[in-house]
């Protein structure tokens, strides 16, 4: 079935849930929480999770933490909560193999969390909706009672047309609409970055793989890709392109197709740290070293990156950098409204994180 309503963290339904509590006089000033294990009984989760929503009401001024004895309401806590219900953003991104909900380490995942963190931290709330080609916004605008949607990636021209139509302020992320302002990563330096650093360590021969073709980060990454290897006086073999679409299934299947081909290159840029994570396994199971054999780039720099082996070379854009410029440009538009003028892009710079999956050539 489709899903219908927005996803929000298990973690943040119990501190909205406690919140609750707090502000309609269930919980006093004063009064002793229940205790994480009686959490955890109470919403049916991990402990971990109810350790989370207790952190969030602690960061906001709820409740103290008394070490050895238990979390209690602050004095003034539900005199001063205020309901944050009209308070509400949406995150709405096309449902597909790359959702946060089916791959939950994407570098959209990053970015919805960083997001949320600074819309909590503001005293917005911010969900998660996957969209299909029948989903209609305006009841959950109106349930939710949503003051603007940040659009992700990429998405269905039903979606964009019912927000303009609904005159709903909406910022554009990962992905580029001339009828909105859109915030994306720069990746014709991304690409320059990359290539520069692979071409200086003597590598010629240099092997792509792609996303999803309707992505606008895979046609702006491929074509910055070429023009890369334009710069760096490399030429672009069509044998060593592959498309994986975002996904570590993907990356394995382009793996199999490179390492089945007449020539291999020496090195290998993926376009996702997914794709370049499931490559990297395909050229374990095959014998194939990596760096020894071929070196490899991803893009994302997701935290298991480091704990690779070897660790993953990747180029990356700082996700919370770019959740504040989003949020900024979101509550501008709330507050003041949607102009001509305001629809344009923005570009967050990126930058290499060098690690052990690249090596110089003799």
């Amino acid at each position: 079935m489709t899903e219908r309503k927005p996803f929000i963290p298990k973690y943040r339904q119990i501190a909205e849930d406690l919140r609750r509590r707090i502000a309609q006089g269930e919980l006093r000033a004063g009064a002793r929480l229940e205790t994480e294990r009686e959490l955890c009984l109470r919403y049916g989760v991990e402990r971990v999770t109810a350790r989370r929503a207790l952190a969030l009401l602690q960061e906001d001024g709820l409740i103290s933490k008394r070490p050895g004895i238990g979390s209690f309401v602050s004095g003034s806590a539900a005199q001063e909560e205020r309901p944050r219900a009209s308070r509400s953003l949406l995150f709405a991104m096309r449902q597909n193999d790359n959702d946060i909900r089916h791959n939950t380490t994407t570098c959209n995942t990053k970015l919805f969390f960083s997001l949320e963190d600074i819309c909590r931290k503001n005293g917005w709330l911010l969900s998660y909706l996957a969209t299909d080609d029948e989903t209609s916004l305006t009841g959950v605008l109106e349930e939710h009672s949503v003051q603007g949607v940040f659009l992700v990636s990429s998405y269905q021209e039903q979606v964009i047309s019912e927000l303009i139509r609904l005159k709903m302020p909406a910022v554009m992320l990962n992905h580029v609409d001339p009828r909105l302002l859109s915030v994306m990563p720069d990746n014709q330096g991304m690409l320059r970055q990359v290539i520069e650093h692979l071409s200086g360590e003597g590598h010629r021969r240099i092997a792509y793989i792609d996303g999803m073709p309707d992505s606008c980060n895979a046609k702006e990454r491929w074509e910055a890709f070429r023009s890369a290897l334009f710069l760096c006086g490399l030429t672009v073999d069509p044998s060593l392109y592959f498309v994986g679409n975002w996904t570590y299934e993907g990356g394995r299947e382009a793996a199999r197709q490179l390492l089945s081909g007449r020539s291999r290159p020496t090195a290998l840029f993926a376009a996702s740290d997914m794709m370049a994570i499931g490559a990297m396994e395909e050229f374990r199971r095959q014998g194939v070293r990596v760096p020894d054999d071929i070196s490899v780039v991803g893009y994302d720099d997701l935290d298991l990156d480091a704990l690779l082996s070897p660790p993953l070379t990747s180029a990356t854009v700082d996700f919370g950098h770019m959740s504040e410029i989003a949020f900024e440009r979101m509550i501008d538009r709330i507050q003041g409204g949607e102009r001509p003028q305001d629809r344009y892009v923005i570009r967050m710079p990126a930058h290499l994180v060098r690690r052990g999956s690249v090596r110089r050539l003799t």
